[in-house]
């Protein structure tokens, strides 16, 4: 064929890829329009023209130009072929294009053989190989830089393994996929029989689980724990996995930590007394832990329920108030109380918020029954505010027993002056009524004062084992006299009671003073008192109510109860019955039960008091039975001493000048002489300068300066023979308490009347008169 047909140019025509012809100068002849439309060229212009003007073809790695003029001549044109080029348009777009060239015939007539380009649009396909391209660097980069092992084996022999596989087996990667590297090296050896296993029933075809654990020894000979995932690729008889490992040595040791911290928590809250638990965001339970959780409810009943509906409102209402406040992240607590199959319980509750990454999560709250704490601190209230009262008592008793002594020698003057003229005066029958008047006042001072050393709890006298019930009997008649008609007395005395170890006119005060208290707090229409005797053992827990519990040990007890059933008292006006000089019936006039209080004390007992607005009143006072049989040790009597020659002079020593003055006008009266010291010294100087020479001694006991025990021993050591009489307002119990080994020849109560001295120290031997020094 010299020249291509009409025919042969409408199949170039036709053809999909890009067609043209170029001489071997370069020139195109022929370019189809699928070529026109692939080199983005309109028109016919480029027939004629250089093909590197038609084509732009470049070089896609370098992006340089291809010179189409130097490509091979026709003869070698084969060396060209499928080469991936970058078709660039007049516009400028790129298009990936796959370019061959091939030999062809003459063109035309007269021509020498031609090129034929045949163009392919490769754009799609290099857009794919591109893609698989990134995919495997992708999958590559996954892989290589996975924290998993991740390794292909076929049979026993590793083809590929990741540097992970390399970091937990502590083998390069070329140890680990040379054809002589050994599986087993790798597998632990409580491990290799379950391995074995897996691999034979592998290589028959059976299923194995893809997911298990073993253990994998290190290079280092170090075990560790992995978990491992196997898929297998290839054909069914090509045994081909694809596995992948991870290390989770660390994970089950941070489980067993867990666990056993778990344990340690679950102990350590088993060992609490405290209740804990855990809310979430809204308030609902998530964990509960408590001793006293079965006395409320079971766990099942209220994890994940809201806290509004298993506590009662007033406590869902603290909870509202404290959640507001834990939101804030900041810590709260509040008391409550809950009433527990019948018993009010109280409970204290501190809530903390957990806060995660800044974000508020849940609450924390442990909860402590506090109620033993709170009925402690209620007691404790009690106890100090019942020390307040006896520190108050006894304040007040040391003002009164201060008082009263002091009270006792100006009575001492007034009562011994009197009986002292009364012995005297021949006057008119009506100055001796008033003598008679003033010594029956001074007598009510002097019951006055043994009241207020009663309140003291100084006017002990000396002890005896008593029947209370005989004490009653005896001033049963006295009693009766003082009530006024329209009281109506009752006695339930009961049988058989023991002893107590006390002092018989005291205990009768008592009975006196709660009998007149009783009658006094009833309307004048009358009413009932009712004066009741019993025995009873208190333990300590019950002795708490009682005033003044400090040094009462629990034990048995005689029991005096006072009732009456007048109008009562409120708690306040309980609260002060006992203080000096308070009544409920209007301005205070004594001290009755104040006095009651001093003596109950002075005998190791204690009282309450029972009393309601309406109800009456009772009073019940403890009194310790009596230690064993007999009665109080008897005070040792002074030795004896021989006989001596009296004097008829007496030696008085007092630091009140109104005592030593009315004491020297009646010894004088009865007939002796007399010599006055002001204090212990004095005296003592005094009687060693008249060498003795005294018939007795009548020493006071509490002196400023050298008091009374020392005088008494420093006489004795100069005169082992002299009398020593104490002079003092002290009852004779506590004169012996304070003179100790030291003993008196006698104790004369201030205040006292002249015959009760001149019973004392007898008649004078002799005319004598005052002495001076």
């Amino acid at each position: 064929m010299n020249h291509p047909s009409e025919f042969y140019r409408a199949v170039l025509e036709s053809a999909i890829e890009g067609l043209v012809v170029v001489d071997a100068g370069g020139t195109v002849h022929f370019a189809n329009s699928s070529a026109f439309g692939l080199a983005g060229v309109t028109g016919r212009e480029p027939i004629g023209r250089p093909v590197s003007e038609f084509l732009d073809l470049r070089d896609p790695g370098t992006g340089l130009g291809i010179e189409l003029e130097s490509l091979p001549a026709p003869e070698s044109a084969s060396a060209f072929q499928g080469r991936m080029c970058l078709l660039v348009s007049p516009a400028g777009t790129e298009k990936y294009v796959e370019v061959s060239v091939f030999s062809m015939p003459p063109w035309s007539p007269g021509m020498e053989p031609c090129l034929l380009y045949h163009i392919v649009d490769a754009t799609w396909r290099r857009v794919a190989e591109d893609s698989i391209r990134n995919s495997n660097r992708l999958f590559n980069s996954i892989v290589e830089n996975s924290f998993d092992a991740i390794y292909i084996l076929r049979g026993r022999r590793y083809e590929y393994v990741n540097p992970s596989f390399c970091a937990i087996t502590g083998y390069s990667y070329v140890e680990l996929t040379a054809s002589d590297f050994d599986y087993n090296v790798l597998i632990s050896p409580e491990s290799r029989e379950f391995m074995e296993r897996r691999f034979l029933a592998r290589s028959k075809g059976a299923a194995v689980d893809p997911r298990y654990r073993i253990h994998v020894l290190r290079k280092t000979g170090e075990v560790v724990e992995v978990e491992v995932v196997t898929v297998p690729i290839g054909k069914p008889d090509d045994i081909l996995v694809l596995g992948i490992m991870r290390d989770i040595t660390g994970r089950r040791r941070a489980e067993r930590e867990a666990g056993e911290a778990s344990e340690m928590i679950y102990g350590i809250l088993g060992a609490m007394y405290d209740s804990v638990f855990r809310f979430d965001t809204e308030g609902r339970f998530v964990f509960a832990h408590s001793p006293s959780i079965a006395l409320i409810t079971t766990p099942e009943r209220f994890i994940g329920r809201h806290y509004s509906e298993i506590l009662p409102k007033g406590v869902s209402e603290l909870m509202n108030q404290a959640m507001d406040i834990l939101r804030r992240g900041e810590r709260t607590e509040f008391d409550y109380s809950l009433d527990i199959a019948g018993v009010t319980c109280s409970y204290s509750t501190v809530l903390a918020p957990i806060v995660n990454r800044g974000e508020f999560s849940g609450v924390v709250a442990t909860v402590r029954d506090v109620t033993e704490i709170r009925r402690a601190e209620t007691e404790q209230k009690a106890l100090a505010e019942q020390l307040q009262r006896t520190q108050l008592f006894e304040s007040l008793g040391m003002l009164a027993g201060g008082i009263a002594h002091d009270f006792n020698n100006i009575l001492m003057a007034i009562l011994g002056n009197t009986s002292a003229v009364m012995e005297e005066i021949k006057g008119p029958e009506s100055a001796m009524q008033r003598l008679v008047e003033i010594e029956a006042s001074s007598g009510r001072a002097v019951e006055l004062c043994r009241q207020m050393l009663a309140y003291a709890g100084r006017d002990t006298a000396s002890m005896e084992k008593l029947d209370l019930n005989a004490v009653i009997h005896g001033i049963e008649d006295l009693l009766s006299v003082n009530i006024p008609p329209a009281v109506k007395l009752d006695f339930i005395l009961a049988m058989d009671l023991p002893t107590v170890d006390a002092d018989e006119l005291q205990i009768g005060q008592i009975v006196m003073n709660l009998v007149k208290n009783a009658f006094e707090a009833l309307p004048e229409t009358g009413g009932t008192v009712t004066v009741r005797t019993g025995r009873a053992c208190f333990d300590g827990g019950s002795l708490r109510g009682f005033l003044i519990p400090a040094g009462i040990e629990p034990g048995e007890f005689v029991t005096l109860e006072v009732s009456d059933d007048g109008s009562g008292m409120e708690s306040w006006q309980k609260e002060r019955i006992f203080d000096p000089f308070y009544s409920t019936r209007g301005p205070g006039r004594g001290l009755g039960l104040a006095a009651v209080l001093g003596i109950v004390k002075a005998h190791g007992g204690s009282v309450r008091v029972f009393s309601e607005n309406g109800l009456g009143t009772t009073f019940q006072v403890l009194l310790p039975v009596s230690a064993g049989p007999g009665g109080q040790p008897v005070p040792e009597a002074p030795p004896d001493r021989p006989e001596r020659d009296l004097s008829g002079m007496i030696l008085v020593v007092d630091d009140e000048e109104i005592v030593r003055n009315v004491l020297e006008r009646m010894l004088v009266k009865i007939g002796y002489g007399v010599v006055c010291a002001a204090s212990g010294m004095e005296a003592v100087n005094i009687f060693r300068k008249r060498r003795g020479g005294f018939d007795a001694v009548i020493l006071d006991l509490a002196m400023p300066g050298m008091e009374g025990p020392e005088v008494l021993e420093l006489l004795r050591s100069m005169d082992p023979t002299v009398r020593i009489v104490i002079a003092s307002g002290y009852s004779p119990q506590q004169v012996e308490e304070r003179m100790g080994n030291r003993k008196p020849d006698a104790v004369l109560q201030k205040p006292f009347r002249m015959d009760k001295l001149q019973e004392i120290l007898g008649p004078p031997p002799g005319p004598a008169s005052v002495s001076p020094v």
